[in-house]
């Protein structure tokens, strides 16, 4: 969020969100990103998301969710994500 607050505020510049997570819910996670950059004045031209270990906090004593994850289904779904922008 510091690296958006520290972009200059543009025209009709495109943006793409490209996230792991441990959470299914990315809309969540990527909404106050998206709004900050709206509010930069970028577009939003996609947003890609997939689940990512993750041990943090009280997952540690569990060992972590999402053993394994990202996967290569997972790089393939980002490769196709990104070959899309391009279209």
């Amino acid at each position: 969020m510091k690296f958006v607050e520290s972009l200059p505020r543009v025209d009709e510049s495109r943006a793409f969100i490209f996230s792991t997570s441990g959470s299914a819910d990315y809309l969540g996670a990527h909404k106050e990103l998206r709004q900050r950059l709206g509010d930069k004045g970028f577009k939003i031209i996609g947003e890609w998301n997939c689940k990512a270990f993750d041990s943090f906090g009280p997952l540690r004593l569990l060992g972590g969710i999402n053993k394994g994850k990202p996967d290569e289904r997972d790089i393939d779904s980002a490769k196709r994500f990104a070959k899309g922008l391009l279209d």
